[in-house]
């Protein structure tokens, strides 16, 4: 940039073919090699530093803060050709340059081939061509050097909202993806956890674990407590911070709203069991009186015999009688009629 604020005619031309290189689909190899460059620039801002750190001279330590000055410009000039090139403020990839502290850490790294964003961890850093080696999830030994703008490292979670019998989300060494599970315990080697899906067991580190993304408070499981009581980490202490006593306050008033939910729920489902069982001894006894009566002859019995006859069994009474069935006669029609 010149000294009003306004592009230099190398600057202008540098966006002129960035725009040439939009309109030949050359978009993606282009926003690339601007975040290379950005990262290059910034890692010689490390190397300034580190010399500034250790050189005496006046001259020379003069001559290195003007070079440092010079890649302050190239850095902002890369920031604004990549935020031109994306029409956006936020940077797709990363802008921060790979250090050897970061080995052994988590990260996300962009896999081209799938278009995705997959979880490795960081076997080795190379600081001169700022490339890392990443070692991916899974089984067998699948490991892949990327370069460092394709890599984001997955920053600490609070250590504070992971405690035993908390439910969240952790990292399975199966396949690198995030499923729901349960804090187990604490070791010195970090947490061992049991997934929710399948109950099989692992031990992970805390940049394995993530607070539930649904928005709901990763809180302590209550409904094994037959009487409440406040976990020790969620206890106000007197060194808090404003901000950490408000977070502990919300997470125990809604870890209190759990316990008596659960409550509620133990009570109706004990109260349904009962139910249940007195509907099972119900039957149970009805079917008893059946089974007793069932055998017993009806007192509509009759024999399988054609000229069998309906009666009441033990009533003290004969069987029905049938009549004898003639024609009525009309040729005597003084006497009405006699049958014959």
């Amino acid at each position: 940039m010149s000294s009003d604020g306004s592009e230099s005619p190398e600057q202008q031309t540098n966006v002129d073919e960035l725009q040439a290189d939009l309109e030949e689909g050359n978009s993606y190899d282009t926003l690339i090699t601007h975040y290379k460059k950005l990262i290059d620039y910034k890692n010689n801002i490390f190397k300034t530093d580190a010399l500034l750190a250790i050189e005496k001279d006046p001259l020379i330590q003069e001559e290195v803060n003007k070079v440092r000055a010079s890649i302050f410009q190239a850095i902002s000039y890369e920031e604004d050709v990549i935020k031109f090139t994306q029409n956006s403020d936020d940077f797709y990839f990363s802008t921060e340059i790979l250090t050897p502290k970061y080995v052994d850490r988590l990260c996300r790294f962009y896999h081209k081939p799938e278009n995705r964003w997959l979880n490795a961890k960081i076997e080795s850093v190379d600081m001169e061509s700022q490339e890392a080696e990443v070692a991916l999830f899974g089984p067998g030994e699948n490991r892949l050097k990327i370069h460092g703008c394709f890599i984001k490292l997955i920053p600490a979670p609070d250590e504070m909202n992971f405690q035993v019998g908390t439910q969240c989300e952790a990292i399975y060494s199966g396949d690198g993806k995030y499923y729901p599970c349960t804090i187990e315990k604490i070791t010195e080697a970090g947490y061992s956890v049991k997934f929710k899906k399948y109950n099989n067991k692992e031990n992970v580190t805390l940049y394995h674990l993530r607070e539930i993304e649904n928005g709901k408070e990763t809180l302590p499981d209550v409904s094994n407590m037959t009487e409440f009581k406040m976990p020790d980490h969620l206890k106000i202490l007197p060194n808090d911070s404003e901000a950490q006593r408000k977070k502990k306050k919300k997470k125990q008033k809604a870890l209190k709203s759990a316990f008596k939910t659960s409550q509620i729920e133990k009570a109706s489902s004990e109260k349904q069991n009962q139910w249940q069982n007195f509907n099972s001894k119900s039957a149970g006894n009805k079917k008893g009186h059946w089974q007793a009566n069932k055998n017993r002859e009806s007192i509509f019995k009759t024999s399988d015999s054609v000229t069998a006859k309906v009666g009441v069994t033990g009533s003290g009474q004969a069987m029905t009688g049938y009549r004898e069935r003639s024609r009525y006669n009309f040729e005597n029609e003084d006497g009405g009629g006699n049958p014959q």
